[in-house]
């Protein structure tokens, strides 16, 4: 593959296990750290969800087993959500600007049964809701983008993807594509354009920790590694393990896109057979 083709690497950061372990059912160890965490947090664990397995070993998990570290993480997040009234996020409705201007498409899942979000993410062009000061309407959309996503989750249940089957543990996590082709240098070095789009890095490891199941950055630009160090020291190493880079060489990732799901399921820009995104927001 020639430089001028495809300049950035198309290796990824690293097959680490934890990319499978995160939502994997607990260890024996793992389910006592979870019935003592339990009782630690349980004032702050207001609904069945909130109480259950699967959400609390998040947290443990997020910080290593570290129950002091964990509680603290937690806690801190649920004053963010009471501050912020995450749980009617979904009941507001978007701004039609933020809307239209910043799409992203969920449809089906893997072949294991993780939800997959797609986004032009090369085509959010952060600039135009700072020009148009829609900042703060851009903000109830990143909180928009993720309670949406945790739905999508849970609603995926015992779900086995396409291949059929099932299992006690429910999948805690999705996998989420971006599509870098049309990001542009003017738009890397706009700080407040970074800034919007780095949010959503984290608010993810703040907030919703543990539910990244696999990332894929496809159709990366040059200037792909001057945005991923900026990337990097707001993920957690485990986190940032996940993402797998491929530059332009479509050659390198459709197949691997493809065999993850049902080709009819994923967009056409990304190498499936779906024409229309048929979920869009």
């Amino acid at each position: 593959m020639a430089p001028s083709q495809d300049p950035v690497s198309t290796s990824g950061t690293g097959e680490a296990t934890s990319s499978m372990a995160g939502g994997s059912p607990p260890t024996e160890k793992e389910w006592e750290l979870i019935h003592k965490f339990r009782s630690r947090v349980e004032d702050v664990l207001d609904t069945d969800d909130k109480r259950s397995a699967h959400f609390l070993l998040r947290w443990i998990r997020a910080r290593d087993e570290n129950l002091d570290k964990a509680e603290a993480m937690l806690r801190n997040s649920m004053k963010w959500r009471k501050e912020n009234d995450m749980d009617s996020v979904l009941n507001k409705p978007l701004d039609p600007f933020i809307k239209d201007t910043y799409p992203y498409y969920t449809e089906g899942h893997d072949y294991e049964g993780h939800p997959v979000r797609e986004v032009h993410s090369g085509a959010w062009d952060m600039r135009k809701a700072i020009d148009a000061g829609k900042e703060t309407e851009f903000q109830d959309f990143v909180n928009h983008f993720f309670e949406s996503i945790m739905v999508a989750i849970r609603e995926s249940g015992n779900l086995k993807g396409d291949g059929g089957g099932s299992s006690d543990w429910p999948h805690t996590q999705f996998i989420y594509i971006c599509d870098w082709e049309d990001y542009s240098y003017a738009q890397l070095i706009n700080l407040k354009a970074v800034q919007a789009l780095l949010k959503f890095a984290s608010q993810y490891e703040a907030h919703y920790p543990e539910i990244l199941y696999k990332v894929y950055f496809v159709n990366c630009p040059a200037i792909m590694p001057l945005f991923l160090k900026l990337l990097k020291p707001l993920l957690a190493p485990k986190t940032y393990s996940k993402i797998h880079i491929y530059g332009t060489n479509r050659e390198e990732w459709e197949p691997i896109l493809r065999g993850m799901m049902d080709p009819d399921k994923l967009w056409t820009r990304l190498g499936g057979n779906r024409v229309v995104p048929r979920t869009k927001f």
